[in-house]
C-alpha cells in the first residue's frame, strides 16, 4: 500500500532497480491478532479398494476459523498401508498441509494393494494466529 494522503509530507517513491538511491524495506510482515478459533466442520471417514486410490476433499475434512491457506494440518501418524501424497510429496510423520490443499483436491491415497483393515491418519490443525485443533482422526478403511 502507498500512502501518499495529499498535503502530507510522505513521498511515494518506492526503490527499485532504476531508483537505486532509495533502500528497500528491511521486512513486510503480516501480523495475527492471535484471537482467532479453529472449529471442526466435518471429518468423514473413507473406504478404498484393494490397491485403490482415493481424493481426499474437504468432504472427508474440513476445519473453518481461517482462510483455508492457514489452515494448516500437520500429520502425527501417518498410514502404514498405503500413501498419502501431495503433488510429488509423500507425506510422513511431521509433514504438513493446508485446507486449501483439501478444497482443491491435491491429497491422494494410494492404497498399497496388500494389507485390509482399517487405518487411522492422525492429525493436528493450526492456524498462522496460534489457534490449534488436536487429536483429529480420520479412518481409512480397506475392503
Amino acid at each position: 500500500m502507498l500512502d501518499g494522503q495529499p498535503g502530507s509530507d510522505e513521498t511515494d517513491e518506492i526503490a527499485s532497480k532504476e531508483h537505486a538511491t532509495l533502500l528497500p524495506p528491511m521486512i513486510i510482515a503480516t501480523l495475527a491478532s492471535g484471537d482467532s478459533e479453529l472449529t471442526l466442520e466435518n471429518i468423514t471417514d473413507f473406504k478404498i479398494e484393494n490397491g485403490g486410490v482415493y481424493v481426499l476433499s474437504k468432504d472427508n475434512l474440513e476445519v473453518s476459523g481461517a482462510s483455508a491457506g492457514d489452515i494448516i494440518y500437520t500429520i502425527e501418524e501417518a498410514p502404514v498401508f498405503g500413501w498419502l501424497i501431495k503433488g510429488a510429496e509423500v507425506l510422513k510423520k511431521g509433514s504438513k498441509f493446508s485446507q486449501l490443499d483439501l478444497d482443491l483436491k491435491n491429497l491422494l491415497f494410494i492404497h498399497d494393494g496388500e494389507q485390509n483393515g482399517t487405518q487411522t491418519i492422525k492429525l493436528t490443525a493450526r492456524d498462522r494466529a496460534g489457534a490449534i485443533l488436536e487429536n483429529l482422526e480420520l479412518k481409512i478403511t480397506v475392503e
